[in-house]
């Protein structure tokens, strides 16, 4: 049983076919599933608590399995990736989504919507080192826009 899990758990964290590298429901029904296995007293062993303990490590960077769209297939695709990303209005409160978001907009040189985004992270920033780099970012950003209307 603890190998069925084991490769269920590997099925959803890379998929092997469909249109998703990662199937989260799947990671989520195997931990479900070792952690009634790791509850009963008749299947409570190490090599259970082990597995449930390993899927969860895993399962902790799940959502950062994805973040690599952009290295494999461009700034556009990540961007398109971010568009996708259920509940996504959760994430407008968090700096890093729009600051991420900010970064590839300026990969794919669309400047004034990068300011915005860069913008948005540096206003929502908790920490004062957080919006210190970011408003780096936008000070760097200002310039190319400034180099690129003065040399046209």
């Amino acid at each position: 049983m603890l190998a069925t899990l084991y490769l269920l758990f590997n099925e959803g964290y890379k998929a092997s076919s469909g249109d998703r590298l990662v199937r989260e429901e799947l990671c989520h029904e195997a931990i479900r599933l070792a952690l009634q296995l790791e509850a009963h007293p008749a299947t409570r062993q190490p090599r259970a608590h082990a597995l449930l303990a390993l899927m969860l490590f895993n399962a902790a960077r799940l959502s950062a399995r994805t973040v690599a769209v952009r290295r494999v297939n461009g700034p556009q695709a990540a961007l398109d990736a971010l568009a996708k990303i259920p509940g996504r209005s959760s994430l407008e409160s968090y700096h890093l989504f729009h600051a991420v978001r900010g970064s590839f907009l300026l990969e794919l040189q669309r400047h004034e919507e990068a300011l915005a985004a860069l913008r948005k992270a540096e206003s929502i920033a908790a920490l004062p080192s957080e919006r210190e780099f970011i408003k780096k970012l936008i000070q760097a950003t200002d310039e190319v826009m400034t180099t690129a209307r003065t040399s046209t």
